[in-house]
């Protein structure tokens, strides 16, 4: 299994990892880690199917959260999302949400008290823009707030924009890279 997001601050003093695989199969995984680092559970995301990989997870409250992730390329061209309201125990089927995304990876966090801010390659073939956009919990309709990076005048493979990272520094103070 691989990690490309932060963890998760779960109760008991346990951790949430998502992580993917990525061995003849892509699929996106919740590890459950305990105080001492040892993995105590291991869950498929997206109702265990073969949907996407390198999730991106953003709690809610110490029981529901939202995780994001790149589609495989055979999806529809956006990102896929899954639930989960029992701390991580299941997640519900994965679903594709209305931002178009080429399989890119993509980077979310916790915004105030009940929002998402999510950073994504707004394009359903290219990874040319790095693009945030917000939501609340509750609708997941995105809202999009601004495009950071742009190569898109050059529309080729050639220059791509990838993989970005976002992470809260300080309170209301985000950093992207």
């Amino acid at each position: 299994h691989l990690s490309k997001s932060p963890s998760v601050k779960m109760t008991g003093g346990l951790i949430g990892l998502p992580v993917y695989h990525e061995f003849l199969a892509k699929y996106p995984v919740f590890l459950v880690i305990d105080a001492s680092g040892r993995v105590v559970d291991k869950r498929r995301m997206g109702e265990g199917g073969y949907v996407g990989f390198q999730p991106t997870i953003v709690t809610k409250n110490e029981k529901s959260a939202v995780a994001f992730f790149r589609r495989l390329r055979d999806n529809a061209p956006s990102i896929m999302m899954t639930k989960t309201d029992d701390a991580g125990q299941t997640w519900s089927p994965a679903v594709s949400t209305n931002l178009p995304n080429p399989g890119g990876a993509v980077s979310a966090v916790r915004f105030g008290n009940n929002q998402i801010l999510l950073a994504f390659n707004d394009d359903p073939k290219l990874e040319n823009n790095i693009t945030l956009a917000v939501s609340d919990f509750e609708s997941i309709k995105w809202r999009r707030i601004g495009i950071l990076a742009n190569e898109a005048s050059e529309k080729s493979e050639k220059y791509k924009l990838t993989y970005p990272y976002i992470l809260e520094t300080q309170p209301g103070l985000f950093d992207l890279v």
